[in-house]
């Protein structure tokens, strides 16, 4: 029996919205290879969110795709079902499937997080991942439920990654769509983009990285919480960041972030640079 709790103080620790629990969970192993986690969870949707933590993602901010349709970092609370198995002597096979409240009303996916219920459905989702040694990665993700309060609109999230590590670079690489029914005559709302990134790390203390992506998300939904102007983006993304690493628990970045929106949109200068210093303890 397992418990691991995650508090997150953001924007200063002022109180309010800014603190609150990121993870909260008992894994209980049933088996050698398979456990059950109940509580409040990182869903499993792609892998993105089991690397966004400033440690753990190598540039300063989040990948467009990843934010947006994964809607990162995605807390909900529900019960998942996940484990392992060999499939030969260096690849294995591993697995998650959950049920969670899900996604809400929000005015978009994102603003959808609700950490709580607001219809009688319960989402349910899953993902599979194979691994060869440590070399590569490949899996399929996927989510279904009910967004409005009624119960009665659908929707349904697809999603697809890749991790390879080479001698001359770590590669990764996510998809996701997804589509939003919305009520009456209005047309469902449909997602999709991708993220692919390249780094290396020089010595033990230097690791360049370099990221673009692509997110096209067209949503017009105007009734029961979806909002159109925030239910369109299409844009691409090109980032380079530099993270620094004096010490295994310290990390400080640079990082440039160019965008671009695409037809349909209008052009916003949004281009960022940011900088970043994390220390894990």
């Amino acid at each position: 029996l397992y418990y691991f709790g995650e508090f997150e103080l953001e924007h200063g620790g002022v109180g309010g919205d800014n603190t609150f629990v990121e993870q909260a969970y008992l894994d209980y192993g049933i088996h050698p290879n398979i456990a059950v986690k109940t509580g409040a969870i990182q869903t499993p949707f792609n892998r993105f969110d089991e690397f966004h933590d400033p440690l753990s993602n190598f540039t300063v901010t989040r990948p467009q795709v990843s934010r947006e349709i994964g809607v990162s970092a995605w807390k909900d609370v529900g019960v998942d079902l996940h484990g392992y198995a060999g499939l030969a002597e260096r690849t294995s096979v591993t697995f998650d499937l959950y049920a969670i409240n899900g996604l809400g009303d929000g005015s978009n996916l994102r603003a959808s997080r609700q950490y709580r219920d607001n219809n009688e459905d319960i989402a349910l989702g899953g993902r599979l991942s194979i691994l060869h040694d440590d070399i590569i990665e490949v899996g399929g993700s996927a989510y279904g439920g009910k967004w409005d309060s009624e119960g009665q609109h659908d929707l349904r999230m697809y999603g697809a990654h890749t991790l390879i590590r080479t001698p001359f670079a770590d590669f990764y690489g996510e998809f996701a769509s997804a589509i939003s029914e919305n009520p009456g005559s209005v047309e469902d709302g449909e997602m999709r983009g991708y993220f692919l990134q390249a780094s290396r790390l020089l010595g033990t203390r230097y690791r360049p990285t370099l990221r673009y992506g692509l997110l096209d998300y067209d949503d017009p939904g105007d009734q029961l919480g979806r909002d159109p102007s925030k239910g369109r983006k299409n844009l691409t993304e090109l980032v380079l960041a530099l993270a620094y690493y004096p010490a295994p628990d310290v990390a400080f970045k640079i990082e440039y972030a160019a965008f671009d929106e695409g037809s349909g949109v209008d052009e916003v200068d949004n281009d960022q640079l940011g900088l970043q210093a994390a220390v894990r303890f």
